[in-house]
């Protein structure tokens, strides 16, 4: 009984040790990464640190927050903050084609603000942003808050409030920030 077993064992380990190696049906997709943004692409993700432009080839695109230019030797472990569909990603690979191009363009939005306390406002409105880091300064035309994703990053979205009319404010982003403030501002 006991050399039966021993034979069986030895047959079936032959066997699978001997069987074709079973490739999958379908082909992997291996992702390329690339420092030019050129293409379709049709998802961005925002991290703190940086931005991955998706095409649906699974290339990719990393851009740098904290250098302002693209990189694909950066570590890829950030904490996801947003993800945005083809028609943000369309207004996001815009305005990072001109960062990248160092032709930077800015948008500037007023909003009314329905708290009379500016800062407070501000605060909620960048929370809401996940941009956790704050600074301000005072100006002529008023104070100015500013909040980006990580201290060492290298663009902010700053709010003005209105000297004049202290239920207004001013938003200013670079332009690859204008989904995110379609998003979160009235």
């Amino acid at each position: 009984m006991l050399k039966f077993k021993l034979i069986f064992f030895a047959v079936i380990t032959i066997s699978i040790g001997c069987a074709p190696i079973f490739e999958p049906s379908e082909r992997v997709i291996k992702k390329s990464c690339s420092e030019e943004i050129t293409g379709q692409f049709i998802t961005a993700k925002m991290y703190q640190k940086y931005i991955i432009l998706e095409q649906e080839n699974s290339d990719y695109v990393v851009y740098d927050l904290t250098q302002q230019a693209t990189n694909c030797d950066i570590d890829l472990s950030d904490n996801l903050l947003f993800l945005f569909g083809p028609n943000d990603t369309k207004k996001m690979v815009e305005g990072l084609r001109l960062s990248a191009a160092s032709d930077p363009k800015m948008i500037i939005k007023n909003f009314p603000s329905k708290h009379s306390n500016f800062q407070k406002t501000v605060e909620n409105k960048c929370e809401q942003m996940k941009f956790n880091f704050l600074f301000g300064l005072d100006s002529e035309n008023g104070p100015v808050i500013g909040c980006q994703t990580t201290p060492n990053a290298k663009s902010a979205i700053m709010f003005r409030q209105n000297k004049n009319s202290k239920n207004e404010i001013t938003i200013a982003a670079l332009s690859f920030y204008e989904p995110l403030l379609d998003k979160f501002i009235d």
